[in-house]
């Protein structure tokens, strides 16, 4: 049941995100408004249901007892999600949902995988080509989206594109401390969630304040931000990124606690086909004012490039089995 909730609820929240970006620029606001109020809502969701569960309380409660040092070391996945997903909604602003789901995990997979060779669990020559086959597809992704468009608009991805790359990283980094705290530790995946999501949503309040000041703009940021909360067609798909990251996150921790973080990676290569699928539909059913369209011969090759990367990862998930 969780594998399907945090597919389904991973790639429609990146679906969300980015209608959440379309319908932000109309309405006049600035991108660092949608940046906020995305990532802001998403710690908030991820962080309330684990924290009004009693078991997952009492879980963090008795770790830090045991340990009172421990709650400083939830804080390194929370500052890591921080980084993470602020890198991951900038990048949206600039390429689609899609791909930058597709890119973010898929470096993400070959990071983990190459830090988790660091903890005794040697790559293999079939491993290795598997993943020499994810970056193959990386790289063709990338090169088919940074040479599409204009000069400015070329230059736009190849920033986009490399946010999300550099957060695939991050996350590498984040599950693999959180699969130490999880089955090291033994807290349970909603008190791991609660703790990580609380440290981060501080977090995205201190920083996005901070950064607004010192680019003078943080008058023209509080109204942007009055005014986006007062238009209830975006709270409508804000509300849909709520619930799915919730439903991602603690799918992904659950079967992080009881398979490993390189299973959860390899599951997530399903999250960018889902989010494709929701593009394509909306774009359909809203006369072209939501998502993407087909292009040709753009759709074909990152298609192809989706393939290879979610081809080499489930042979690598099969050779991981064995």
């Amino acid at each position: 049941m969780w594998v399907v909730t945090m597919v389904l609820a991973g790639g429609g929240g990146d679906f969300a995100a980015g209608v959440c970006k379309t319908v932000s620029r109309n309405l006049g606001n600035m991108d660092d408004v949608t940046v906020f109020f995305l990532s802001f809502l998403s710690f908030f969701a991820a962080a309330l249901p684990p924290t009004l569960t009693k078991a997952d309380r009492i879980s963090f409660s008795d770790m830090n007892t045991l340990n009172p040092n421990f709650k400083y070391k939830v804080l390194i996945p929370g500052l890591a999600d921080l980084v993470i997903t602020g890198m991951k909604y900038s990048a949206i602003l600039y390429i689609s949902p899609a791909i930058m789901s597709m890119l973010k995990t898929a470096s993400q997979l070959v990071v983990l995988t190459i830090l988790q060779s660091f903890r005794g669990k040697p790559i293999t020559k079939q491993g290795a080509m598997c993943l020499g086959g994810c970056m193959a597809g990386l790289i063709f992704i990338y090169l088919e989206e940074a040479t599409t468009g204009g000069e400015d608009d070329s230059a736009n991805e190849v920033f986009g594109l490399t946010l999300a790359v550099v957060s695939g990283a991050f996350g590498a980094v984040r599950n693999l401390v959180e699969e130490i705290i999880l089955q090291g530790d033994d807290l349970s995946p909603g008190g791991l969630l609660m703790a990580e999501s609380w440290v981060s949503f501080i977090g995205v309040f201190v920083t996005t304040f901070v950064y607004e000041l010192q680019q003078g703009k943080l008058w023209d940021f509080l109204l942007d931000t009055y005014a986006g909360l007062s238009f209830p067609v975006l709270w409508i798909w804000l509300f849909m990124v709520m619930f799915c990251t919730w439903g991602k996150e603690y799918g992904k921790l659950f079967i992080v606690k009881h398979g490993s973080a390189m299973i959860a990676k390899v599951l997530t290569m399903l999250l960018p086909v889902v989010t494709w699928i929701m593009g394509l539909s909306i774009y359909s059913f809203s006369d072209g004012k939501f998502g993407e369209y087909l292009t040709w011969p753009g759709s074909l090759l990152r298609f192809i490039g989706f393939s290879i990367i979610a081809g080499s990862a489930v042979a690598f998930m099969q050779l991981k089995k064995k």
